[in-house]
């Protein structure tokens, strides 16, 4: 039996979809007004608002932390080039 190692994607969009589909849902929530009524008390708005926050903010620190994919400035081709 081979064993393969499998690396994630550097290119992962998963969790960001994630997010935005939550951030959608809650909004669409938030339109219905009364109309949106519940017996699961995990599922109001008020209980669901802090998870929203939590998510986006955790969103950005990781997009943050993502390396850029910058072309490389000519100078730097140049210099790779010639030597």
């Amino acid at each position: 039996m081979q064993n393969y190692n499998i690396m994630a994607s550097s290119s992962e969009t998963g969790h960001n979809k994630n997010v935005a589909n939550f951030d959608s849902a809650y909004q669409i929530l938030e339109e219905m007004g009364a109309l949106y009524t519940i017996s699961n008390p995990n599922l109001f708005l008020v209980n669901l608002q802090p998870k929203k926050v939590s998510l986006g903010t955790t969103i950005k620190i990781l997009n943050d932390k993502k390396p850029n994919k910058v072309n490389p400035d000519t100078a730097e081709v140049e210099a790779i080039s010639t030597s």
